[in-house]
């Protein structure tokens, strides 16, 4: 089994030293000693405002200062990584503003903040004339991860209100077809971690069938095209859907080493065709995140 090596560790480590935000160094750090936590949890209060949400970055793509529900949800996947019980302050406030957010008649949130388009952001978070960005059409972006951590931290939220979303987020996945929209799977399966047993067991079925329908296996592609891959979805052989993509997992950990090996880290495979002197940096924040995100997964596998 190919691992990465000690020489190109180093040189992946050296240039996430360089360019990766303090936020995911601090993370690289806690994975190494548990006793490092303080530094995530420092790092993280920097994207998070004084209402409760998070922004200022946090997702790369998008600059504004302005609190979003999706931008929470970024800041909530690292206190949920690092295990950040709901009695922390940036977990309560956190979902104190999401709850102050759900938009009943959509039983749901949106994804952006109100002013997301007064900052550099990605063509995809535009708002435009109609206040919808192309992200807050799909109704379960970021509405089913949401849901996800008002079931894991059991937060104030009308019961009766979080169980019509609950019902309405597993009748869609029944009706989405076998491939799907990605980021909208990937929402599903960051419900799915989180979830009740009863709910686990409810959603498994369509999202084994959704995996096997989007997940793209071809190697040939993942370096260069924004491709849904098998990690977007496996995080490890525990996963209730490792089967489906053990072949391919391993393939794409493997391309991982050789892409660390050569390059020394792991690029963005899109762009934002705009605002240029910004995605310069987002680009160098992206290459960190990922680059960070790579070993850990890495490590995961027994690969690093």
């Amino acid at each position: 089994m190919q691992t990465l090596t000690a020489a190109s560790l180093a040189k992946v480590r050296a240039i996430i030293a360089a360019h990766a935000r303090p936020l995911d160094q601090a993370l690289l750090a806690w994975s190494d000693d548990a006793s490092q936590i303080d530094a995530v949890t420092a790092a993280l209060a920097t994207y998070q405002n004084p209402d409760g949400g998070y922004a200022h970055g946090i997702e790369p793509d998008m600059w504004t200062p302005d609190s979003g529900p999706l931008s929470t949800t970024i800041g909530l996947q690292y206190a949920l990584r690092i295990g950040l019980p709901v009695e922390h302050p940036a977990v309560q406030h956190a979902m104190a503003y999401l709850a102050g957010q759900v938009d009943i008649s959509r039983l749901g949130w949106v994804a952006t903040a109100a002013a997301v388009d007064d900052a550099p952001h990605a063509p995809w978070w535009h708002r435009g004339p109609s206040g919808v960005s192309a992200i807050d059409a799909l109704t379960e972006n970021p509405t089913v991860e949401i849901l996800g951590y008002f079931q894991h931290y059991q937060t104030s939220m009308n019961p009766f209100l979080l169980d019509a979303i609950a019902e309405q987020a597993a009748i869609r996945l029944v009706a989405q077809p076998d491939q799907m929209e990605e980021h909208v799977l990937a929402c599903y399966i960051r419900w799915y971690r989180v979830a009740p047993a009863e709910w686990q067991e409810r959603l498994l079925p369509d999202l084994r069938r959704t995996i096997a329908g989007t997940i793209n296996t071809d190697p040939t592609v993942w370096r260069t095209t924004y491709v849904p891959t098998p990690l977007l979805v496996v995080e490890s052989p525990a996963d209730a859907w490792y089967d489906l993509l053990a072949d391919a997992v391993d393939a794409q950990c493997t391309q991982l080493i050789e892409t660390l090996s050569n390059d020394g880290c792991i690029q963005p495979t899109w762009q934002w065709g705009q605002y240029p002197a910004q995605w310069q940096i987002a680009q160098r924040h992206w290459t960190g995140k990922l680059t960070v995100e790579a070993l850990l997964t890495l490590r995961r596998f027994g690969r690093n």
